[in-house]
Protein backbone atom coordinates (compact mmCIF):
# COMPACT_ATOMS: atom_id res chain seq x y z
CA UNK A 1 0.00 0.00 0.00
CA UNK A 2 1.32 3.53 -0.76
CA UNK A 3 -0.66 6.43 0.21
CA UNK A 4 -4.18 5.54 -0.74
CA UNK A 5 -3.42 2.96 -2.52
CA UNK A 6 -3.45 -1.01 -3.05
CA UNK A 7 -0.43 -2.53 -5.23
CA UNK A 8 0.06 -5.91 -6.37
CA UNK A 9 2.68 -6.55 -8.46
CA UNK A 10 4.23 -9.54 -10.50
CA UNK A 11 1.28 -11.80 -10.84
CA UNK A 12 1.87 -14.05 -13.88
CA UNK A 13 -0.85 -14.10 -16.35
CA UNK A 14 1.25 -17.13 -18.51
CA UNK A 15 3.59 -19.24 -18.73
CA UNK A 16 6.92 -18.34 -19.00
CA UNK A 17 7.69 -18.44 -22.77
CA UNK A 18 11.37 -20.01 -22.31
CA UNK A 19 12.68 -23.33 -23.98
CA UNK A 20 9.92 -24.99 -26.20
CA UNK A 21 7.58 -22.29 -25.95
CA UNK A 22 10.08 -19.53 -27.60
CA UNK A 23 8.37 -17.77 -29.99
CA UNK A 24 5.02 -19.47 -29.42
CA UNK A 25 1.68 -18.67 -28.54
CA UNK A 26 1.26 -17.85 -24.49
CA UNK A 27 -0.19 -20.58 -22.23
CA UNK A 28 -2.39 -19.51 -19.48
CA UNK A 29 -0.58 -19.71 -16.17
CA UNK A 30 -1.56 -22.03 -13.58
CA UNK A 31 -3.45 -20.58 -10.94
CA UNK A 32 -1.91 -21.02 -7.27
CA UNK A 33 -3.14 -21.72 -4.31
CA UNK A 34 -0.01 -20.12 -2.04
CA UNK A 35 0.41 -16.83 -1.22
CA UNK A 36 1.59 -15.05 -4.06
CA UNK A 37 4.31 -12.24 -3.60
CA UNK A 38 2.99 -9.16 -4.96
CA UNK A 39 4.78 -6.77 -3.14
CA UNK A 40 7.49 -6.07 -5.66
CA UNK A 41 7.82 -5.56 -9.78
CA UNK A 42 8.78 -8.55 -11.95
CA UNK A 43 11.05 -9.30 -14.55
CA UNK A 44 11.29 -7.07 -16.99
CA UNK A 45 11.46 -8.37 -20.97
CA UNK A 46 14.57 -8.99 -22.56
CA UNK A 47 16.13 -5.84 -24.15
CA UNK A 48 18.89 -3.75 -25.25
CA UNK A 49 19.65 -0.54 -23.81
CA UNK A 50 23.08 1.64 -24.62
CA UNK A 51 24.14 -0.46 -21.24
CA UNK A 52 23.92 -3.37 -22.98
CA UNK A 53 21.34 -6.54 -22.60
CA UNK A 54 19.10 -6.69 -19.83
CA UNK A 55 15.39 -8.34 -18.38
CA UNK A 56 14.72 -12.08 -18.93
CA UNK A 57 12.35 -13.73 -21.02
CA UNK A 58 10.54 -15.23 -18.41
CA UNK A 59 8.56 -12.03 -17.92
CA UNK A 60 5.21 -12.42 -18.45
CA UNK A 61 3.55 -10.55 -15.84
CA UNK A 62 1.03 -7.70 -14.93
CA UNK A 63 0.48 -5.32 -12.34
CA UNK A 64 -2.87 -4.13 -10.34
CA UNK A 65 -3.09 -1.11 -8.64
CA UNK A 66 -6.13 0.68 -7.06
CA UNK A 67 -7.62 2.69 -4.20
CA UNK A 68 -7.68 1.10 -0.82
CA UNK A 69 -10.94 2.52 0.02
CA UNK A 70 -13.23 1.41 -2.88
CA UNK A 71 -16.98 1.96 -3.29
CA UNK A 72 -19.52 -0.61 -3.30
CA UNK A 73 -20.00 -0.17 -6.84
CA UNK A 74 -17.47 -2.08 -9.50
CA UNK A 75 -14.76 0.32 -10.55
CA UNK A 76 -13.68 0.92 -13.96
CA UNK A 77 -10.73 -1.19 -15.10
CA UNK A 78 -8.36 1.27 -17.16
CA UNK A 79 -5.61 -1.61 -18.96
CA UNK A 80 -2.67 -0.11 -20.22
CA UNK A 81 -0.16 -1.19 -23.14
CA UNK A 82 3.06 0.71 -22.85
CA UNK A 83 5.03 1.35 -25.63
CA UNK A 84 9.08 1.28 -26.91
CA UNK A 85 8.81 1.16 -30.64
CA UNK A 86 8.24 -2.69 -29.62
CA UNK A 87 11.36 -3.21 -28.57
CA UNK A 88 11.69 -1.73 -24.96
CA UNK A 89 10.13 -0.40 -22.23
CA UNK A 90 7.78 -2.58 -19.66
CA UNK A 91 4.56 -2.44 -18.01
CA UNK A 92 6.35 -2.15 -14.59
CA UNK A 93 8.04 1.14 -14.88
CA UNK A 94 8.02 3.58 -11.98
CA UNK A 95 6.42 5.78 -14.40
CA UNK A 96 3.26 3.90 -14.32
CA UNK A 97 3.25 2.10 -11.29
CA UNK A 98 4.97 4.43 -8.91
CA UNK A 99 1.75 5.85 -7.17
CA UNK A 100 -0.31 6.70 -9.88
CA UNK A 101 -3.03 8.82 -9.33
CA UNK A 102 -4.58 7.75 -11.99
CA UNK A 103 -5.52 4.81 -9.89
CA UNK A 104 -7.43 6.72 -7.15
CA UNK A 105 -10.78 6.12 -8.76
CA UNK A 106 -10.25 3.19 -11.37
CA UNK A 107 -8.24 0.21 -11.24
CA UNK A 108 -5.52 0.46 -13.41
CA UNK A 109 -3.57 -2.30 -14.55
CA UNK A 110 -0.08 -2.55 -16.43
CA UNK A 111 1.24 -5.61 -18.21
CA UNK A 112 4.75 -6.74 -19.91
CA UNK A 113 4.53 -8.47 -23.27
CA UNK A 114 7.73 -10.10 -24.77
CA UNK A 115 9.00 -7.58 -27.05
CA UNK A 116 12.41 -7.44 -29.97
CA UNK A 117 12.97 -10.42 -31.31
CA UNK A 118 11.02 -12.43 -28.72
CA UNK A 119 7.53 -10.89 -29.44
CA UNK A 120 7.64 -9.95 -33.01
CA UNK A 121 10.00 -12.77 -35.03
CA UNK A 122 7.96 -14.06 -38.11
CA UNK A 123 9.21 -16.91 -39.12
CA UNK A 124 7.82 -19.40 -41.78
CA UNK A 125 8.58 -22.61 -39.68
CA UNK A 126 6.94 -21.03 -37.06
CA UNK A 127 4.25 -19.90 -38.70
CA UNK A 128 3.57 -23.72 -39.83
CA UNK A 129 4.20 -24.71 -36.36
CA UNK A 130 1.86 -22.39 -34.90
CA UNK A 131 -0.86 -23.59 -37.90
CA UNK A 132 -0.72 -27.59 -36.83
CA UNK A 133 -1.52 -26.57 -33.24
CA UNK A 134 -4.21 -23.69 -33.58
CA UNK A 135 -5.33 -23.98 -37.51
CA UNK A 136 -4.88 -20.37 -38.19
CA UNK A 137 -0.17 -20.05 -38.46
CA UNK A 138 0.62 -16.61 -37.00
CA UNK A 139 4.11 -15.51 -36.18
CA UNK A 140 6.13 -12.44 -35.67
CA UNK A 141 3.17 -11.60 -33.25
CA UNK A 142 3.71 -13.42 -30.19
CA UNK A 143 3.88 -10.06 -28.20
CA UNK A 144 0.41 -8.97 -29.29
CA UNK A 145 -1.06 -12.67 -27.87
CA UNK A 146 0.44 -11.68 -24.75
CA UNK A 147 -1.47 -8.21 -24.54
CA UNK A 148 -4.10 -10.29 -25.41
CA UNK A 149 -3.98 -12.96 -22.70
CA UNK A 150 -3.45 -10.17 -19.74
CA UNK A 151 -6.37 -8.54 -21.07
CA UNK A 152 -8.06 -11.85 -21.04
CA UNK A 153 -6.77 -12.64 -17.56
CA UNK A 154 -8.06 -9.16 -16.38
CA UNK A 155 -11.58 -9.82 -17.95
CA UNK A 156 -11.87 -12.89 -16.19
CA UNK A 157 -10.00 -11.67 -13.31
CA UNK A 158 -12.47 -8.23 -13.45
CA UNK A 159 -15.00 -8.83 -10.37
CA UNK A 160 -12.59 -10.54 -7.91
CA UNK A 161 -10.64 -7.60 -8.08
CA UNK A 162 -13.58 -4.97 -7.24
CA UNK A 163 -13.54 -4.18 -10.92
CA UNK A 164 -16.67 -4.27 -13.49
CA UNK A 165 -15.42 -6.48 -16.73
CA UNK A 166 -18.28 -4.36 -18.74
CA UNK A 167 -16.14 -1.52 -17.75
CA UNK A 168 -13.07 -2.08 -19.31
CA UNK A 169 -10.97 1.12 -21.37
CA UNK A 170 -7.84 -0.32 -23.00
CA UNK A 171 -5.65 2.05 -23.75
CA UNK A 172 -1.55 2.53 -25.32
CA UNK A 173 1.27 4.77 -25.96
CA UNK A 174 2.95 4.50 -29.12
CA UNK A 175 3.45 0.77 -29.51
CA UNK A 176 1.38 0.50 -26.93
CA UNK A 177 -1.29 2.54 -29.18
CA UNK A 178 -0.79 0.23 -32.27
CA UNK A 179 -1.20 -2.85 -30.13
CA UNK A 180 -4.63 -1.38 -28.79
CA UNK A 181 -5.39 -0.50 -32.53
CA UNK A 182 -4.60 -4.07 -32.94
CA UNK A 183 -7.13 -5.15 -30.08
CA UNK A 184 -9.69 -3.22 -31.46
CA UNK A 185 -9.52 -4.89 -34.67
CA UNK A 186 -9.20 -8.18 -33.59
CA UNK A 187 -11.97 -10.67 -33.98
CA UNK A 188 -9.88 -12.82 -30.86
CA UNK A 189 -10.81 -9.68 -28.59
CA UNK A 190 -14.21 -9.25 -29.00
CA UNK A 191 -16.17 -8.43 -25.90
CA UNK A 192 -13.15 -7.98 -23.70
CA UNK A 193 -13.28 -4.39 -23.64
CA UNK A 194 -15.44 -1.37 -23.61
CA UNK A 195 -13.71 1.65 -25.20
CA UNK A 196 -10.31 2.25 -26.88
CA UNK A 197 -7.47 5.31 -26.19
CA UNK A 198 -4.58 5.63 -28.74
CA UNK A 199 -2.35 7.89 -27.52
CA UNK A 200 0.77 8.68 -29.95
CA UNK A 201 0.26 5.49 -32.42
CA UNK A 202 -2.07 4.84 -34.70
CA UNK A 203 -3.56 1.91 -37.04
CA UNK A 204 -1.22 2.96 -40.14
CA UNK A 205 2.23 0.49 -40.31
CA UNK A 206 1.20 -2.78 -40.49
CA UNK A 207 3.08 -5.16 -42.62
CA UNK A 208 2.03 -8.09 -44.10
CA UNK A 209 2.93 -11.89 -42.52
CA UNK A 210 3.81 -13.28 -46.37
CA UNK A 211 3.47 -10.76 -48.72
CA UNK A 212 5.35 -7.33 -49.50
CA UNK A 213 3.18 -4.17 -49.24
CA UNK A 214 4.24 -0.65 -50.04
CA UNK A 215 5.87 -0.14 -47.21
CA UNK A 216 7.35 -3.02 -46.15
CA UNK A 217 9.28 -5.98 -46.93
CA UNK A 218 7.06 -9.43 -45.59
CA UNK A 219 7.21 -10.21 -41.80
CA UNK A 220 8.11 -13.75 -42.38
CA UNK A 221 11.85 -12.71 -44.00
CA UNK A 222 13.42 -11.65 -40.30
CA UNK A 223 13.25 -15.24 -39.50
CA UNK A 224 15.63 -16.00 -41.98
CA UNK A 225 17.84 -13.45 -41.63
CA UNK A 226 17.97 -14.10 -38.36
CA UNK A 227 18.55 -17.73 -38.98
CA UNK A 228 21.57 -17.03 -41.47
CA UNK A 229 22.79 -14.69 -38.39
CA UNK A 230 22.66 -17.47 -36.05
CA UNK A 231 24.36 -19.83 -38.36
CA UNK A 232 20.98 -21.96 -38.24
CA UNK A 233 19.73 -23.63 -41.11
CA UNK A 234 16.37 -21.65 -42.01
CA UNK A 235 14.24 -24.77 -40.91
CA UNK A 236 15.81 -25.30 -37.93
CA UNK A 237 13.91 -23.65 -35.00
CA UNK A 238 15.81 -26.01 -31.95
CA UNK A 239 18.59 -24.40 -32.97
CA UNK A 240 16.92 -20.97 -33.17
CA UNK A 241 15.47 -22.05 -29.45
CA UNK A 242 18.93 -23.23 -28.24
CA UNK A 243 19.99 -20.16 -28.74
CA UNK A 244 21.10 -17.78 -25.45
CA UNK A 245 18.83 -14.45 -25.62
CA UNK A 246 21.49 -12.48 -25.55
CA UNK A 247 22.22 -14.02 -28.96
CA UNK A 248 18.97 -13.66 -30.38
CA UNK A 249 18.59 -10.19 -29.52
CA UNK A 250 21.80 -9.05 -31.14
CA UNK A 251 21.50 -11.18 -34.06
CA UNK A 252 19.43 -8.76 -36.42
CA UNK A 253 20.73 -5.27 -34.68
CA UNK A 254 18.75 -3.16 -37.00
CA UNK A 255 15.38 -5.04 -37.47
CA UNK A 256 12.14 -2.82 -37.21
CA UNK A 257 9.95 -5.04 -35.31
CA UNK A 258 6.33 -4.74 -35.43
CA UNK A 259 2.99 -6.62 -35.22
CA UNK A 260 1.53 -7.98 -38.98
CA UNK A 261 -1.25 -8.80 -40.49
CA UNK A 262 -1.23 -12.55 -39.56
CA UNK A 263 -4.66 -13.87 -41.11
CA UNK A 264 -5.02 -14.63 -37.08
CA UNK A 265 -4.74 -12.77 -34.91
CA UNK A 266 -5.60 -9.41 -37.67
CA UNK A 267 -8.02 -11.33 -40.45
CA UNK A 268 -7.19 -7.77 -42.47
CA UNK A 269 -5.16 -4.71 -42.59
CA UNK A 270 -6.29 -2.23 -39.41
CA UNK A 271 -6.68 0.72 -41.67
CA UNK A 272 -9.51 -1.11 -44.34
CA UNK A 273 -10.85 -3.08 -40.58
CA UNK A 274 -11.99 0.25 -39.59
CA UNK A 275 -13.10 1.63 -42.63
CA UNK A 276 -15.61 -0.93 -43.54
CA UNK A 277 -16.67 -1.29 -39.84
CA UNK A 278 -15.33 -4.49 -39.27
CA UNK A 279 -14.00 -3.74 -35.59
CA UNK A 280 -15.04 -4.05 -32.37
CA UNK A 281 -18.09 -1.50 -31.85
CA UNK A 282 -16.61 1.06 -28.75
CA UNK A 283 -16.42 4.14 -28.58
CA UNK A 284 -12.71 4.98 -29.84
CA UNK A 285 -10.42 8.10 -28.35
CA UNK A 286 -7.24 8.94 -30.16
CA UNK A 287 -4.48 11.87 -29.64
CA UNK A 288 -1.18 12.87 -30.35
CA UNK A 289 1.54 15.59 -28.88
CA UNK A 290 2.20 19.14 -30.35
CA UNK A 291 5.93 17.84 -31.32
CA UNK A 292 5.96 13.91 -31.87
CA UNK A 293 8.61 14.34 -34.27
CA UNK A 294 11.59 15.95 -31.87
CA UNK A 295 12.03 12.49 -30.11
CA UNK A 296 12.81 10.68 -33.49
CA UNK A 297 14.79 13.69 -35.32
CA UNK A 298 15.83 16.26 -33.76
CA UNK A 299 19.15 14.68 -33.30
CA UNK A 300 19.74 15.20 -37.35
CA UNK A 301 20.56 19.14 -36.06
CA UNK A 302 19.48 20.79 -39.39
CA UNK A 303 20.33 23.75 -39.51
CA UNK A 304 19.95 25.53 -42.71
CA UNK A 305 17.38 26.19 -44.97
CA UNK A 306 19.31 24.13 -47.84
CA UNK A 307 19.33 21.25 -45.59
CA UNK A 308 15.59 21.32 -45.00
CA UNK A 309 14.87 21.37 -48.12
CA UNK A 310 17.09 18.48 -49.07
CA UNK A 311 15.94 16.47 -45.91
CA UNK A 312 12.02 17.34 -47.42
CA UNK A 313 12.85 15.62 -50.74
CA UNK A 314 14.40 12.81 -49.79
CA UNK A 315 11.95 11.66 -46.90
CA UNK A 316 8.72 12.98 -48.34
CA UNK A 317 9.41 11.07 -52.20
CA UNK A 318 10.30 7.45 -49.09
CA UNK A 319 7.03 8.70 -47.61
CA UNK A 320 5.15 8.46 -51.05
CA UNK A 321 5.12 12.24 -51.21
CA UNK A 322 5.53 13.77 -55.08
CA UNK A 323 4.46 17.59 -55.00
CA UNK A 324 7.57 18.82 -53.45
CA UNK A 325 7.03 22.40 -54.18
CA UNK A 326 4.04 22.08 -51.65
CA UNK A 327 6.05 20.24 -48.93
CA UNK A 328 8.65 22.91 -49.34
CA UNK A 329 5.85 25.20 -48.33
CA UNK A 330 3.51 23.93 -45.79
CA UNK A 331 7.52 23.29 -43.77
CA UNK A 332 9.07 26.35 -44.63
CA UNK A 333 11.52 27.99 -41.79
CA UNK A 334 8.92 31.07 -42.02
CA UNK A 335 6.30 28.82 -40.84
CA UNK A 336 7.83 27.37 -38.06
CA UNK A 337 11.08 29.08 -36.96
CA UNK A 338 13.67 27.12 -37.28
CA UNK A 339 14.79 24.84 -40.50
CA UNK A 340 14.90 21.33 -37.42
CA UNK A 341 11.69 22.49 -35.76
CA UNK A 342 9.92 22.51 -39.56
CA UNK A 343 11.42 19.30 -39.92
CA UNK A 344 10.32 18.12 -37.18
CA UNK A 345 6.37 18.99 -37.55
CA UNK A 346 6.82 17.09 -41.34
CA UNK A 347 7.73 13.73 -39.30
CA UNK A 348 5.15 14.26 -36.69
CA UNK A 349 2.66 14.87 -39.41
CA UNK A 350 3.01 12.24 -41.57
CA UNK A 351 4.29 9.67 -39.17
CA UNK A 352 1.82 10.91 -36.50
CA UNK A 353 -0.72 13.29 -36.53
CA UNK A 354 -2.29 12.15 -40.13
CA UNK A 355 -2.54 8.85 -39.91
CA UNK A 356 -4.44 9.11 -36.12
CA UNK A 357 -6.51 11.75 -38.13
CA UNK A 358 -7.32 9.28 -40.65
CA UNK A 359 -7.98 6.67 -38.36
CA UNK A 360 -10.76 9.11 -36.20
CA UNK A 361 -12.21 9.67 -39.80
CA UNK A 362 -12.39 6.11 -40.13
CA UNK A 363 -14.02 5.01 -36.86
CA UNK A 364 -16.29 8.50 -36.46
CA UNK A 365 -18.61 7.05 -39.11
CA UNK A 366 -19.40 3.97 -36.96
CA UNK A 367 -18.88 4.53 -33.54
CA UNK A 368 -18.60 7.87 -31.01
CA UNK A 369 -14.98 8.95 -31.55
CA UNK A 370 -13.08 11.70 -29.71
CA UNK A 371 -9.80 13.30 -30.48
CA UNK A 372 -7.12 15.10 -28.50
CA UNK A 373 -4.31 17.13 -29.36
CA UNK A 374 -1.45 17.28 -26.40
CA UNK A 375 0.35 20.96 -26.35
CA UNK A 376 1.78 21.32 -23.06
CA UNK A 377 5.69 21.75 -22.75
CA UNK A 378 7.01 20.15 -19.86
CA UNK A 379 8.66 22.44 -17.48
CA UNK A 380 11.39 20.00 -17.41
CA UNK A 381 12.21 20.80 -21.20
CA UNK A 382 13.77 24.44 -19.91
CA UNK A 383 15.91 23.01 -17.50
CA UNK A 384 17.20 20.15 -19.26
CA UNK A 385 19.54 20.67 -22.23
CA UNK A 386 19.16 17.02 -23.68
CA UNK A 387 15.67 18.36 -24.26
CA UNK A 388 16.56 21.94 -25.63
CA UNK A 389 13.93 22.31 -28.31
CA UNK A 390 11.60 19.14 -28.16
CA UNK A 391 8.78 21.09 -27.09
CA UNK A 392 5.43 18.87 -26.59
CA UNK A 393 7.35 15.79 -27.40
CA UNK A 394 6.34 11.98 -27.74
CA UNK A 395 5.60 10.37 -24.59
CA UNK A 396 5.74 13.58 -22.74
CA UNK A 397 2.46 13.35 -21.52
CA UNK A 398 2.66 10.03 -19.82
CA UNK A 399 3.31 11.77 -16.51
CA UNK A 400 0.66 13.84 -16.24
CA UNK A 401 -2.07 11.05 -17.56
CA UNK A 402 -0.85 8.45 -14.95
CA UNK A 403 -0.29 11.31 -12.28
CA UNK A 404 3.34 10.24 -11.33
CA UNK A 405 6.49 11.97 -10.44
CA UNK A 406 4.07 14.41 -9.33
CA UNK A 407 6.71 16.41 -6.95
CA UNK A 408 8.76 17.52 -9.98
CA UNK A 409 6.35 19.41 -11.62
CA UNK A 410 5.03 22.83 -10.77
CA UNK A 411 1.65 23.67 -9.08
CA UNK A 412 0.39 24.30 -12.40
CA UNK A 413 1.32 20.85 -13.59
CA UNK A 414 0.05 19.15 -11.19
CA UNK A 415 -3.68 20.75 -11.46
CA UNK A 416 -3.19 19.83 -15.02
CA UNK A 417 -2.31 16.30 -14.34
CA UNK A 418 -5.34 15.79 -12.33
CA UNK A 419 -7.60 17.50 -15.56
CA UNK A 420 -5.83 14.75 -17.71
CA UNK A 421 -6.43 11.84 -15.95
CA UNK A 422 -10.46 12.59 -15.18
CA UNK A 423 -10.39 13.27 -18.70
CA UNK A 424 -8.96 9.67 -19.09
CA UNK A 425 -11.19 8.12 -16.86
CA UNK A 426 -14.54 10.20 -18.39
CA UNK A 427 -13.90 8.05 -21.52
CA UNK A 428 -14.03 4.92 -19.74
CA UNK A 429 -17.17 5.76 -17.33
CA UNK A 430 -18.44 6.82 -20.93
CA UNK A 431 -18.87 10.65 -19.51
CA UNK A 432 -17.04 12.51 -21.51
CA UNK A 433 -15.77 15.26 -20.63
CA UNK A 434 -12.28 17.59 -20.54
CA UNK A 435 -11.88 20.43 -17.09
CA UNK A 436 -14.13 18.26 -15.11
CA UNK A 437 -17.30 19.45 -16.46
CA UNK A 438 -16.98 20.75 -19.71
CA UNK A 439 -18.17 18.58 -22.83
CA UNK A 440 -15.57 16.42 -24.73
CA UNK A 441 -16.95 17.25 -28.40
CA UNK A 442 -17.26 13.72 -30.46
CA UNK A 443 -14.69 14.65 -33.61
CA UNK A 444 -17.35 14.40 -36.15
CA UNK A 445 -19.77 17.48 -34.88
CA UNK A 446 -16.98 19.28 -36.80
CA UNK A 447 -15.76 16.67 -39.26
CA UNK A 448 -16.26 19.51 -42.66
CA UNK A 449 -13.79 21.63 -40.08
CA UNK A 450 -11.10 19.07 -39.29
CA UNK A 451 -13.01 17.68 -36.70
CA UNK A 452 -12.96 18.50 -32.57
CA UNK A 453 -10.55 18.16 -30.66
CA UNK A 454 -9.68 18.91 -26.82
CA UNK A 455 -6.56 20.53 -26.61
CA UNK A 456 -4.94 19.79 -23.66
CA UNK A 457 -2.32 22.21 -22.24
CA UNK A 458 -2.22 24.29 -18.63
CA UNK A 459 -2.74 27.53 -20.29
CA UNK A 460 -6.28 26.51 -21.32
CA UNK A 461 -7.49 23.02 -22.08
CA UNK A 462 -10.11 23.70 -24.70
CA UNK A 463 -12.03 21.98 -28.00
CA UNK A 464 -10.38 22.97 -31.13
CA UNK A 465 -10.85 22.58 -34.41
CA UNK A 466 -9.11 21.02 -38.05
CA UNK A 467 -5.79 20.49 -35.71
CA UNK A 468 -3.07 20.39 -38.95
CA UNK A 469 -6.39 20.21 -41.42
CA UNK A 470 -4.38 21.64 -44.19
CA UNK A 471 -1.01 19.61 -44.18
CA UNK A 472 -3.43 16.33 -43.14
CA UNK A 473 -5.25 17.35 -46.39
CA UNK A 474 -2.10 17.92 -48.57
CA UNK A 475 -0.95 14.31 -47.20
CA UNK A 476 -4.22 12.61 -47.52
CA UNK A 477 -4.40 13.72 -51.58
CA UNK A 478 -0.80 12.58 -52.04
CA UNK A 479 -1.43 9.32 -50.79
CA UNK A 480 -4.84 8.72 -51.52
CA UNK A 481 -5.38 11.09 -54.68
CA UNK A 482 -8.23 12.67 -52.87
Amino acid sequence: TEQDLELFLNIPYAKPPIGENRWKRPIPSDSWDTLLDGTSAGNFCVQQSQQGVFGDEDCLNLNVIRPVDRPNNPLPILFYTHGGSFTNGAGNEPLYIDNPRLAQEAIVVTHNYRLNAFGFLGHSELTKEDEAEYGTGSSGNQGLFDTLMALEWVHENATALGGDPNNIMIFGESAGAISTCALLTSPLADGLFSSALMQSGNCLWFPELKTSTLYSVPAENLGNQMAESLGCDAEDLACLRNKSALEVIQSVPDANYRPNVDGAFLTSHPTISLYYGNFNKVPVVAGVTGNEGSLFVHYLGIQTEEELMEYLTEWGSNLGITDMTQLHNLYSVEEYGTPQEAFDQFYSDIIFVCPTKFVLESVSSHVPTYAYHYTHVPSWVNYNPNFEGWGSYHSSELPFVFGTYLENLTASEVEFSSTMSTSWLSIANNTPQINGDEAWLPFVDGFSEGGYWAEFNTTETKMVLGVKKERCDFIRSEWYGQ
